[in-house]
């Protein structure tokens, strides 16, 4: 779901707007999902690693008064996502680093919150993008859940959580990766595109340290195609139409 105003480039939420025109990198539901349901707390610092155009970053920035760092490789994405920050009401809070978040991370100080929506097919995938720039943005070669899991691992202060969304093929390689890291789940939510179908989208909730499990599932639309109550809950601070 896009919220679109006259210029087709620019998307319009409820407190902010952003400039969309990168080829490969356009606002999707899983960006806004992980954004409604990630849960900011009393983070200081949150780093949104491959922050696209920003939209994730801004929706923390809503919710928090954390300082918000956006990792980007791609020059083209990283300069549109650091004019929608400063066009933001919290861009003096927000900036974007250039680079792999991989190389870059690592001279940083600690971070309080982790999140991301990376790649989501890996790097020997027989998909092909039509678009070189799509291409890039989704192919796991240039960063892949493991990579976000062990910058996570090696830099999230001693309360810190990590937030990501991934297929749901990919459960097991992130169970694996989170344990060998020591990264405890602390929630899992299944997401199903219509009610009754199987799974298709996983948000995932990681801390350092461990405790209850929640366990749970969301349908964005139901049996007869209408957007389901808790998915309009959960982005109804964020959508112009809810």
């Amino acid at each position: 779901m896009k919220e679109k105003v006259d210029d087709k480039s620019l998307f319009r939420f409820k407190r902010f707007s952003l400039e969309n025109n990168v080829a490969g990198l356009k606002i999707g539901t899983d960006a806004v999902l992980l954004g409604a349901w990630a849960h900011p707390g009393n983070a200081r610092t949150i780093w949104d690693v491959g922050t696209g155009t920003g939209v994730i970053a801004l929706m923390l920035a809503q919710r928090s008064e954390a300082s918000i760092t956006g990792f980007e490789i791609d020059p083209q994405a990283a300069a549109v996502a650091a004019s929608n920050f400063k066009q933001s009401p919290w861009g003096d809070r927000m900036r974007v680093v250039v680079g792999d978040a991989v190389e870059t991370a690592v001279r940083l100080s600690k971070a309080d919150l982790i999140i991301s929506n990376p790649p989501y097919y890996a790097a020997d995938s027989a998909i092909a993008a039509k678009v070189q720039a799509r291409d890039v943005a989704r192919r796991s070669s240039r960063l892949s859940f493991k990579d976000v899991i062990e910058i996570a691992a090696g830099k999230l202060s001693p309360d810190g959580n990590l937030f990501l969304v991934s297929p749901e093929s990919a459960r097991s390689s992130i169970e694996w990766e989170a344990a060998i890291n020591n990264l405890k789940l602390r929630r899992l939510t299944a997401v199903r595109t219509k009610a009754g179908s199987p799974p298709t989208r996983l948000l995932w909730h990681f801390s350092r340290k461990g405790g209850t499990i929640v366990s749970d599932s969301l349908s964005i639309r139901d049996l007869d195609g209408a957007y389901t109550p808790d998915y309009i809950y959960l982005t109804k601070e964020y959508y112009l139409q809810f």
